[in-house]
């Protein structure tokens, strides 16, 4: 996987069972699309035990950004995840910065500008 460091992260935990984690993925996808070029990267974590169901999940929620397994929930348990979905948005100095548990819809908009401005930390415009 290609090195994170410098850029905003935003980790979405999901499990193929959750369904708000279904519905949240495309727009998650969707954000990716608009901010990548900003720096920013999504990664998934999967709290599931099976690839081939994991895979299959991802495929149905036409996912296409990268997501590992957590198996033993060791992951999860370090960042606190209490819910799923839950969303967590990590800073360019890697310090987490914002969390949301839960899905509703319009929360993808909440996220964009909670990413937005930290892809805008640091950044020189010009004038």
């Amino acid at each position: 996987m290609q090195d994170l460091r410098g850029k905003v992260v935003l980790l979405d935990f999901w499990a193929s069972y959750c369904g708000p984690c279904l519905e949240a993925m495309p727009e998650l996808q969707g954000l990716l699309e608009r901010r990548r070029s900003q720096g920013l990267e999504v990664l998934g974590v999967g709290l599931e035990s099976s690839e081939g169901l994991a895979a299959e999940f991802l495929r149905a929620a036409g996912v296409r950004y990268p997501s590992v397994l957590d198996v033993d929930g060791a992951v999860s348990r370090s960042y606190g995840v209490r819910g799923l979905p839950t969303a967590i948005l990590i800073g360019k100095d890697g310090s987490v910065r914002r969390v949301w548990t839960g899905y509703e819809p319009g929360l993808i908009q909440e996220i964009d500008a909670a990413a937005s401005a930290l892809l805008e930390e640091g950044t020189v415009r010009g004038g």
